[in-house]
């Protein structure tokens, strides 16, 4: 789950920075020490564009993957959009 999270993290600081994104995910797979076949599929599968709202859908279907005990409803997506934007604006606010 970390892993999730963390390459989310990674697309939005490629979105909103001026990176270089390879640099940064080749250091990201040597942090997470993931198989790099199973990196390469959350890199792709967690992909998304700076346009507003960010598509949380994704990152949303990839946790309730693992979180098998979290009923996937719409209240429980609304929910988790609203704390995560929360937290995702207070991080970059603090990076500007």
């Amino acid at each position: 789950m970390y892993a999730i999270f963390m390459i989310w993290a990674v697309h939005d600081f490629i979105n909103y920075m001026e990176i270089n994104d390879d640099e940064f995910k080749n250091k990201l797979k040597q942090i997470l020490n993931l198989q790099s076949d199973k990196f390469d599929y959350y890199f792709s599968r967690l992909a998304h564009s700076d346009e507003a709202p960010i598509g949380l859908e994704k990152l949303w279907k990839e946790l309730i993957l693992i979180i098998h005990d979290l009923p996937d409803t719409e209240e429980n997506y609304l929910i988790f959009c609203r704390e995560f934007s929360q937290k995702i604006g207070a991080a970059f606010q603090l990076l500007s």
